[in-house]
């Protein structure tokens, strides 16, 4: 544009005409008064060009200033935005790994489990009588391949031989079926003359006296025939306990006490899946 202006410059310089002389005829003088103001006209644009090349020559100074300040600070620039985008990403990182956290709370938390046995009491017939109040139920079966044990103290209100009707109730994924079964537990009673009676040795586990409870139960009821739970076994419905029996050979009286134990472990723990 600068150059632009000086082009124009030049041509208007060759547009100016010589003076005349005074011998001029009359239509030479009406034509000098007209080149007279052409020449003030012109110098009126030369001068408005100038000061245009002079502010374009100026305005491109200040948008080299400014270029150069953005040239300057464009590291800087990108730099914040690179830590910028450096902590989005550690904010994602958090997030995520507090929703994992949060997932393996809410498994912890429905991963729940335990051992539950109704007293009862066979009697002549046979007749099976559930021992009103003589129940057990053990801690939460911990998933560090851990004993829960509880034992209580009873008096028979009917006269027999002792029984119980014993299960695992449960929240995780196990207890469906002989290959992955609830957990492993002992139950025994035992009368006023130290009579022993418990669950059988399981040669598959050395011996002891722990037997598989296959199926789970459910660990709470919503069905209204179960008024009983939690203080006796859920009987109606689909929420109703699956139960073991065990039977023994150990006699009691009315009136006798007795005691009563159960202990359950649960052989399938994953250190990955607490509800497994």
């Amino acid at each position: 544009m600068v150059a632009l202006c000086a082009a124009l410059l030049a041509a208007l310089a060759m547009c100016a005409m010589p003076a005349v002389s005074s011998a001029a005829t009359r239509t030479d003088k009406s034509q000098n008064k007209r080149l007279a103001r052409q020449a003030k006209s012109i110098k009126k644009v030369s001068n408005a060009l100038t000061a245009l090349a002079g502010t374009l020559a100026n305005g491109s100074k200040g948008l080299d200033g400014r270029i150069k300040t953005i040239e300057d600070a464009a590291p800087a620039i990108v730099s914040g935005l690179t830590q910028l985008k450096d902590g989005l990403t550690q904010l994602k990182d958090g997030l995520t790994q507090a929703g994992a956290g949060l997932n393996s709370l809410k498994t912890l938390a429905t991963s729940q489990e335990y051992g539950f046995g109704q007293v009862l009491v066979i009697s002549a017939g046979p007749t099976v009588n559930a021992e009103g109040g003589s129940f057990v139920v053990t801690p939460d079966i911990p998933d560090t391949v851990q004993q829960a044990q509880t034992s209580q103290q009873f008096v028979a209100q009917n006269t027999g031989t002792l029984s119980v009707a014993y299960g695992v109730r449960s929240g995780e994924s196990d207890g469906t079926g002989a290959a992955n079964p609830a957990a492993m537990c002992r139950v025994w009673v035992m009368n006023e003359g130290d009579d022993l009676g418990q669950t059988a040795a399981n040669g598959a586990l050395g011996g002891v006296p722990f037997q598989p409870v296959n199926d789970k139960s459910p660990m709470t009821s919503t069905d209204g025939a179960n008024a009983g739970f939690p203080f006796g076994l859920k009987t109606s419905g689909a929420d109703a306990d699956i139960t073991t029996t065990l039977n023994t050979s150990v006699a009691v009286t009315a009136g006798d006490t007795y005691r009563v134990g159960m202990s359950c472990v649960d052989t399938s723990p994953d250190p990955n899946d607490p509800s497994a």
